[in-house]
């Protein structure tokens, strides 16, 4: 089970110059990402998992196309 204290919500200090209109926010977490061990891409179901925390985090029913994600490759990780 996942814990609050295992997600933190950031702002990202170094927005790589993008226009000052758009927050830039950076999720972190304390847990794995189901991966699949050939290609290291998500798995299906990590992939509903993000999603539906995105949709119920960030998206609002004005502007659901305002809200964009990614997730870094394991090898450009910090």
């Amino acid at each position: 089970m996942i814990e609050v204290d295992d997600i933190r919500i950031l702002s990202n200090d170094w927005p790589y110059g993008i226009d000052p209109n758009i927050v830039h926010l950076v999720v972190w977490v304390k847990f794995e990402l189901e991966e699949d061990p050939d290609t290291g891409d998500l798995t299906l179901e990590a992939r509903k998992q993000i999603n539906h925390f995105v949709n119920t985090t960030f998206r609002n029913t004005e502007n659901p196309d305002h809200v964009s994600k990614r997730k870094h490759a394991m090898n450009t990780r910090s």
